[in-house]
């Protein structure tokens, strides 16, 4: 009988993987492509650019919410809650961009469609604002 073989040695990363830093820039990008989709929709009304730009929208909710959540957690974890500008700047940022596309995506789920194309309604302009 032979002897079992080793196994491998196992090889240790050097790095963690952090979800924050992987998520981030997603939300960012997605809310810019939705208002863009928007913009569009203003010069050439068409449900297409409309429907495009709600679908964006709600992807770049869903993606926000667990960035949020992660760097929260990664700022109270790994730097201890500390209070300095840059920290405070990361709140403000993500905190208003929660407080504006949340109930905005909200707002577009209950109302889908109903503003498509639709220039004289104040409501498209309090969207589009």
């Amino acid at each position: 009988m032979s002897a079992p073989k080793p196994s491998p040695p196992r090889v240790k990363t050097m790095y963690k993987f952090h979800w924050h830093v992987a998520l981030t820039h997603f939300p960012i990008s997605l809310l810019a492509v939705a208002f863009g989709f928007q913009a569009l929709n203003l010069l050439f009304p068409q449900a297409g650019l409309t429907l495009a730009g709600d679908i964006v929208l709600v992807a770049g909710v869903a993606v926000l919410v667990p960035v949020v959540i992660t760097g929260w957690f990664t700022w109270k974890n790994s730097y201890k809650g500390a209070k300095i500008m840059l920290f405070q700047r990361k709140l403000a940022a993500a905190w208003a961009m929660l407080a504006i596309a949340v109930p905005l995506a909200v707002w577009r789920g209950i109302f889908f469609g109903a503003l498509e194309a639709t220039w004289s309604s104040p409501g498209y302009w309090v969207f589009m604002s």
